[in-house]
């Protein structure tokens, strides 16, 4: 792989990663912003959503810092029961299909 190589000419199995790994950082971001605006969490909220900004995708984030505040810091902690519920939603927006006009 050259240095400065575009996307297109990457491997494909490379360009799945970074896909994967990009869905995975979103929705992690998305899922905190959410929970810390629920809980009314201010300076969480603020926290998450300037990091967001200044480092939308660190090679070595992978949503750590929002999974670390939904489990450990939460005013109420997530549960796997609600991160479930959270991914069958997400699921049913995608397989969505368009409304027929």
């Amino acid at each position: 792989m050259k240095n400065g190589a575009r996307i297109e000419q990457q491997s494909p199995f490379i360009v799945a990663l970074i896909i994967i790994v990009i869905i995975w950082s979103f929705f992690w971001k998305g899922v905190a912003l959410w929970r810390a605006g629920e809980l009314k969490q201010k300076k969480w909220f603020i926290a998450i959503f300037i990091y967001t900004l200044l480092y939308p995708i660190l090679p070595n984030d992978l949503g750590i810092i929002e999974i670390a505040y939904l489990f450990m810091f939460a005013k109420r902690k997530m549960t796997m029961v609600e991160v479930k519920a959270n991914l069958s939603h997400v699921k049913a927006l995608i397989t969505r299909s368009p409304k027929k006009s």
